[in-house]
């Protein structure tokens, strides 16, 4: 049961709502500027920060201003709430810091990491109304033509068996569920498997066969043999 407002929430989109719960991260640039977190959508209303554990709610004016014109929030002197500043978020490759390494620019500097939850914690959640029609990128639709045996038992309700392959964000790394962190969120394979339950009212059979560091063709040769 801990685990149904996930799934209904999974079963809203992002791109048809109104009001939105976003995790967003602080970023101090340079030592005379404020950190200061982004939000995807432009702001109507800021409801409620709370920090990413939803152990603790934040207040206006004392722990965050409140942009709602650019869309943003700063931390004032004195705020309780964590924040990264730019040399941390891009540590050096020499440092002792918890880091992945970039692929391109800068290639003495990572990029922050960590498979456990002590990013999350570093977050937190904002609850903000917005204006619809902000989205302008992908949006998901129903296709269940691509596999009609799955479309039609799930139209009958008849029982689903869901396998997933692939790597450590398949396995679940960072969901909060998977790192015994507040609050507990399933990863997104699980999350998949409960939102047809509660979707459709089918019993899904969920298996999860990913592994961390897989490629492709590491799922492949294991479906083979599956």
């Amino acid at each position: 049961q801990q685990d149904e407002p996930f799934a209904a929430a999974a079963l809203k989109p992002f791109w048809r709502a109104d009001q939105l719960r976003e995790p967003v991260l602080f970023i101090q640039d340079a030592p005379d500027e404020s950190p200061v977190a982004r939000l995807l959508f432009d702001p109507t209303k800021i409801k409620q920060l709370n920090s990413a554990t939803r152990e603790a709610t934040y207040a206006e004016g004392k722990d965050y201003e409140v942009d709602l014109e650019n869309g943003k929030l700063r931390l004032p002197k004195g705020s309780k709430i964590p924040f990264l500043t730019s040399e941390q978020l891009y540590p050096l490759m020499t440092s002792d810091a918890p880091k992945y390494r970039r692929m391109n620019g800068d290639t003495t500097r990572g990029v922050f990491f960590d498979n456990g939850s002590r990013y999350h914690e570093l977050q937190c959640e904002v609850t903000y109304d917005f204006k619809p029609g902000q989205w302008k990128g992908w949006t998901g639709k129903f296709s269940d033509e691509v596999l009609p045996k799955t479309g039609s038992k799930l139209a009958r309700r008849a029982p689903l068996r869901l396998l997933l392959c692939g790597d450590s964000i398949s396995a679940g790394y960072n969901a909060t569920k998977f790192t015994k962190a507040k609050p507990g969120c399933p990863p997104f394979g699980e999350l998949v498997a409960l939102g047809l339950k509660e979707r459709y009212g089918s019993e899904v059979e969920f298996t999860n066969y990913a592994v961390s560091g897989w490629t492709s063709t590491a799922g492949l040769d294991d479906a083979q043999k599956k």
